[in-house]
């Protein structure tokens, strides 16, 4: 087990890509569509259920494993937050104590990565943010006591907009993971071909 204390996960996956021209998650990176690298991190990771939160293309539901949970989000037009609440209520209906909350454009955030914030997570009241270089970054691992606050989010807001001064605790993970994200087609090439940005093979 990767932890005593049950845990579920959600990559979310519903934006429609507009800067990229649509289709991100399916490009191809490092031999795989784009959207696998931070499922299969958080799968490796032993983490469960998982729940990938699809939108803008439903269709892509279909590239993940078939132990994931796709759920669909229909006001995903509405930003990031729609996504977080969608996958807070799939969340609430398991006995999981943590939410791991991963972005679908960041590839090289790696299973040690998650691994690590997992160590750190003590329970319901906790929250754990990764940091890079001290930096406070994706993912964060929220406990279940704070799971209605993002109801109150609203637009492309992650859930530090709902939880405020909330004092995290942060993990250092600059030394195994990498929170580039994708947003445009040059994004995409340039992370593709820098491989100086993959310190211990991530």
């Amino acid at each position: 087990r990767v932890s005593d204390v049950p845990i579920a996960a959600a990559v979310l996956a519903a934006g429609g890509g507009s800067r990229f021209g649509g289709g991100k998650l399916t490009a191809e990176f490092r031999g795989k569509p784009l959207l696998r690298w931070p499922v299969d991190a958080v799968s490796s990771a032993g983490l469960a259920p998982l729940f990938v939160i699809v939108g803008a293309d439903a269709d892509i539901g279909s590239l993940v494993p078939d132990e994931c949970v796709v759920c669909d989000n229909p006001r995903w037009a509405e930003g990031l937050s729609t996504s977080i609440q969608i996958a807070v209520t799939a969340a609430s209906e398991t006995k999981a104590e943590g939410l791991l909350i991963a972005l679908g454009d960041q590839p090289l955030i790696t299973a040690d990565v998650h691994r690590r914030l997992v160590a750190a997570f003590t329970g319901e009241a906790d929250i754990v943010a990764a940091t890079y270089a001290g930096r406070r970054r994706n993912p964060v691992l929220v406990g279940r006591d704070h799971w209605i606050r993002a109801h109150d989010l609203r637009g492309d807001i992650g859930f530090r907009g709902a939880l405020g001064d909330f004092d995290a605790t942060e993990v250092e993970c600059g030394d195994i993971g990498d929170p580039s994200d994708i947003d445009t087609v040059s994004d995409l090439s340039e992370l593709d071909f820098d491989r100086s940005s993959e310190p211990g093979g991530f």
